[in-house]
């Protein structure tokens, strides 16, 4: 065997051109496994959560729904987190709101709480 064979088996052997030897045959891939999925972000993954349906007193609603209403009646009842959380939300959304005519009535209710809660606050000193 000669060099001149061994050149004509070898032909061009180089970067990017390996033996022929060491090549793919064909048919088979250099990557037989493909692709890595594209890890979720954890914004995807809460999302698809909170649309998954649960049943409340015998509706079906979504888990973000649930949650509304849930964060809605703890600000309801008073508790400061939930009704801040409200509204940043609120102002994160642009939710928009009815519009609000005050009458007396609503006057008389806001003085009525205001004087509660100077009641209360004078009571705690």
């Amino acid at each position: 065997m000669n060099s001149e064979d061994k050149n004509n088996s070898d032909e061009e052997v180089g970067y990017g051109k390996p033996p022929k030897k060491f090549q793919f045959k064909k048919g088979q891939s250099g990557n037989p496994l493909g692709r890595p999925k594209k890890r979720k972000k954890n914004t995807e993954i809460l999302n698809e959560m909170l649309d998954e349906k649960i049943s409340v007193s015998g509706r079906l609603i979504t888990k973000r729904e649930a949650l509304f209403i849930s964060i809605l009646n703890d600000a309801i009842k008073g508790k400061a987190s939930a009704r801040n959380t409200l509204l940043s939300m609120i102002q994160n959304e642009e939710v928009e709101l009815e519009d609000f005519d005050e009458n007396l009535d609503d006057q008389l209710a806001l003085l009525d709480a205001q004087r509660r809660f100077a009641k209360r606050g004078k009571e705690e000193l």
